[in-house]
């Protein structure tokens, strides 16, 4: 009987929202997923419910996978048109709540589906870079989300893989707080409103990108380092000029890459 209960409200929860292959497709497959891509959620408390955007960071095509087995809520998913370029691969697309979008034009009709699952009050995922980033960046995003916000008024949940995610290794999710828009902002749906909301958006990621990847982008380390992983290198002798020029060319080499 309590096995009854439970797979009722999984398949019938969310009033009929997800089909039966979709719940059966989830549970049979989060071992799995679990055994090949180990993850570690922070700050899971900020995946609101009702409706809204969430964004991440695209760099693998593990992305939408990790994220769609993580969290037992439904959720529907902005994909490329590619996807859906034969009968069997749009069906199972078709399934899994994904809706085909066309990057190389403005799609009006993936904007009214993804208007319609918003003011439904459910949760659209979106990677705004649009296409995978093999650095941790989070450039070029695209104005499309700041459109949906700004229509809908849904508040934008931003998700960030600190590193690319890679089977058999601990991998880490951040989920940023959400991004509330002002009644100000919400009322404002001009194309130069939208622009700043991108840059909003920009702006999250980019801060999330500074605080939990420690290493932006890979470099060669200098003779001169003192600590390196815990070791001790031997310190080649300077004059207290050149010591001092150097202090300050590390200095700004750290800030530049900050601002980058």
């Amino acid at each position: 009987m309590q096995l009854k209960n439970i797979a009722f409200f999984l398949i019938f929860r969310y009033n009929n929202s997800m089909n039966i292959f979709y719940w059966f497709l989830k549970i049979v497959s989060w071992l799995p997923v679990r055994i090949l891509y180990p993850m570690r959620v922070k700050n899971r408390k900020n995946f609101i419910k009702g409706k809204s955007i969430v964004i991440g960071n695209h760099q693998s095509n593990a992305d939408p996978i990790l994220i769609w087995s993580l969290f037992w809520r439904p959720m529907n998913y902005m994909a490329k048109k590619e996807l859906f370029s034969n009968k069997p691969m749009s069906w199972f697309m078709k399934k899994m709540n994904c809706i085909p979008v066309d990057r190389a034009k403005v799609d009006l009709s993936s904007i009214k589906t993804g208007l319609r699952v918003l003011n439904d009050d459910k949760t659209l995922v979106i990677f705004p870079e649009g296409t995978r980033k093999d650095d941790s960046f989070a450039e070029d995003i695209k104005n499309g989300t700041a459109m949906f916000a700004v229509k809908t008024g849904a508040p934008i949940v931003p998700m960030y893989f600190v590193k690319k995610p890679r089977m058999f290794h601990f991998n880490t999710l951040v989920i940023g707080e959400p991004i509330y828009l002002s009644e100000q902002v919400l009322t404002d749906k001009t194309k130069g409103n939208i622009e700043k909301v991108s840059l909003i958006i920009e702006e999250k990621m980019l801060e999330m990108k500074n605080i939990y990847c420690k290493n932006p982008r890979k470099r060669k380390k200098s003779r001169n380092e003192i600590e390196t992983s815990g070791e001790v290198v031997k310190e080649v002798p300077q004059s207290n000029g050149q010591s001092q020029a150097q202090d300050e060319s590390i200095e700004k080499e750290k800030v530049d890459i900050l601002e980058k």
